[in-house]
């Protein structure tokens, strides 16, 4: 993970590390029925591990609107680099999805974003389960 991201806006994203606690208290504030939607708490997830922007301080999200409030203000731009910042390293990822059959130049070609998204897929297809809360492969 790196510290710190670069948007396509040029914004500079410090990224956090959500503890366990952080996640609890993101559940929370998302709400039972909003914590059980992994597309939306994926969301949650990288708006809330985002720590400043531009050097501006940002408090981890309490409250649905607080989350919600996160998420636009970061917008695609900033979404996708803290997705990117999060990501493993990418030569990994160029050889997991060469190693799965997809040509090792497409893989390489991919941005860091899409590269994430394919292991992501490839993973899936291959029977795994993304974890999007702790943006990890769950184990078993």
């Amino acid at each position: 993970m790196e510290d710190e991201v670069i948007d396509a806006r040029g914004r500079v994203l410090q990224l956090r590390k959500l503890s366990v606690l952080d996640r609890l208290r993101l559940f929370e504030a998302a709400g039972a029925e909003l914590s059980r939607n992994d597309r939306w708490l994926g969301l949650a997830v990288l708006a809330a591990s985002v720590g400043a922007i531009d050097g501006v301080p940002v408090p981890l999200p309490a409250s649905k609107a607080g989350i919600e409030a996160a998420v636009q203000r970061l917008d695609e731009a900033g979404l996708a680099a803290v997705a990117a910042g999060l990501a493993p390293e990418p030569a990994f990822d160029v050889l997991y999805l060469a190693m799965h059959g997809v040509p090792f130049e497409m893989a390489a070609g991919l941005s860091p974003t899409q590269r994430f998204a394919w292991v992501v897929a490839v993973g899936q297809l291959k029977g795994r389960a993304f974890d999007w809360d702790s943006l990890s492969w769950r184990d078993g």
